[in-house]
C-alpha cells in the first residue's frame, strides 16, 4: 500500500471517528435535554416530602425519588447526574409540589434547599408558655426549651445580672428545619432580640439602662394589647418611678403567682399583699426581672416614653384604657368602668 493510500485510510478513519463522536455528543445532549428538563409529574400533583439521610449515596437517593413518584427512572437519573456534574446532594428534609424536572430537583438537593417549618411566638408570653407552645406543636420538648432558656451566657455581655433568659426570647415568626433543637431555637431568639433591641437603642438617648428597659417593656407588654397605648403606659410607669410611687402593676402579681404555681386566672385581694419581689403593690421600683418576653413596640415604648403627666390608668370594657393625672380622676374612672 502506498503512503498516499495509507494517509487516505487514516483520514477516513478519523472522519468516521469524528462523525461517530459528533453523533454521540448530539445524542448525549438530546438525552441531557430530555432527562433533565422534562417534568415527570403533572402541575396538579400533590405535595411530596422526602428525607435524604446523611451518608446516603446517589443511587439510593434516586431510588427514593423514584419511590416518591418524583422521577421516572432511577438508573437514568443517576447516569444523568454523573454526566451533568455539579455539586453533592445534601441531606435533609425536602418538599416538592406540582411539576418539577430532574434539573429542578437536583438544583434543590445540591443547594440544600431543605424544607423549613414556620411557627410563631406571640408577644407577651413567658418562657414557660413558649415551652408549652413548642411542645404542643411537636417542635421540641418543653423541658428542653426551659433548660435552654437558662443559658444566660447568651446575654451575659449585655445583662450580667440575668438569672435566665426571660425577657430576651424575642417573639416573632421563625422557620427551622425538622429536628431543630431547643438550644438552636433559643439562640435564634436571642440573636433576633439583640438585632432589634440594639438598633432601637441607637435612635436617641434611651431613658434607662439595658436591663431596666427590658423589664419595663415586659410590664408594658402585659398591661395593654393596644399599640397606640404602649407609649402612654410606659410614661405612667416612668412617671411613677420618678416620684418613687409603687407601680401597682397587676401583671407582676400574676407573674409571682405563676412562679409559685398558684395562678388560677384570678387576682384575689390577698394576692396584692403576698411577699414576693415581683409584687409591685408591696415593693417599690421595677421588679427584679422581666415578667414576659416583650415585642419591639413595647421595647421602643420603654426606651423612649413620651413626656406626659399621667400617673394612673384603668381598663375600659373594650380593654382600652383611661389615663389620668390625678387620683380623683382615676377613682372616678374606676367607678365608671370597674364597678
Amino acid at each position: 500500500m502506498t503512503r498516499w493510500k495509507r494517509r487516505t485510510k487514516w483520514w477516513r478513519l478519523i472522519a468516521v471517528f469524528l462523525i461517530l463522536s459528533g453523533a454521540l455528543i448530539y445524542a448525549t445532549l438530546k438525552f441531557m435535554k430530555y432527562v433533565g428538563r422534562m417534568p415527570f409529574r403533572e402541575s396538579t400533583a400533590p405535595a411530596v416530602t422526602i428525607v435524604i439521610e446523611p451518608g446516603m449515596n446517589a443511587p439510593a437517593i434516586f431510588r427514593k425519588l423514584k419511590a416518591a413518584g418524583l422521577i421516572r427512572d432511577a438508573r437514568q437519573a443517576v447516569l444523568y447526574y454523573r454526566i451533568r456534574g455539579h455539586g453533592t446532594l445534601k441531606a435533609g428534609e425536602y418538599g416538592f409540589s406540582g411539576t418539577a424536572s430532574l434539573d429542578d430537583i437536583l438544583y434543590k438537593l445540591e443547594k440544600g434547599d431543605i424544607l423549613l417549618h414556620p411557627f410563631t411566638v406571640a408577644e407577651g408570653l413567658t418562657a414557660l408558655q413558649i415551652a408549652d407552645h413548642l411542645e404542643q406543636l411537636g417542635i421540641c420538648k418543653a423541658a428542653d426549651y426551659l433548660h435552654a432558656a437558662r443559658r444566660v451566657s447568651l446575654i451575659a455581655h449585655y445583662d450580667p445580672a440575668a438569672a435566665d433568659l426571660e425577657g430576651y426570647l424575642f417573639p416573632s415568626t421563625y422557620s427551622f428545619p425538622a429536628g431543630v433543637t431547643a438550644n438552636q431555637i433559643v439562640a435564634k431568639q436571642i440573636e433576633t432580640f439583640l438585632q432589634r433591641y440594639l438598633d432601637l437603642r441607637q435612635k436617641e438617648n434611651p431613658s434607662m439602662g439595658f436591663r431596666e428597659a427590658v423589664i419595663l417593656a415586659s410590664l408594658v407588654e402585659r398591661e395593654t394589647g393596644q399599640p397606640s397605648e404602649r407609649p402612654l403606659v410606659a410614661s405612667v410607669f416612668t412617671n411613677r418611678l420618678s416620684r418613687h410611687m409603687l407601680l401597682q402593676c397587676d401583671p407582676t402579681v400574676i407573674y409571682a403567682l405563676m412562679l409559685g404555681g398558684r395562678y388560677d386566672g384570678t387576682i384575689y385581694r390577698s394576692s396584692l399583699t403576698m411577699d414576693s419581689p415581683y409584687n409591685t403593690y408591696r415593693h417599690a421600683g421595677l421588679p427584679p426581672g422581666p415578667i414576659c418576653n416583650p415585642g419591639e413596640a413595647s421595647l421602643e415604648a420603654a426606651l423612649y416614653p413620651p413626656a406626659t403627666q399621667y400617673l394612673y390608668f384603668v381598663a375600659r370594657h373594650d380593654m382600652t384604657h383611661i389615663f389620668s393625672t390625678s387620683l380623683d380622676d382615676h377613682n372616678h374612672a374606676v367607678s365608671l368602668y370597674q364597678r
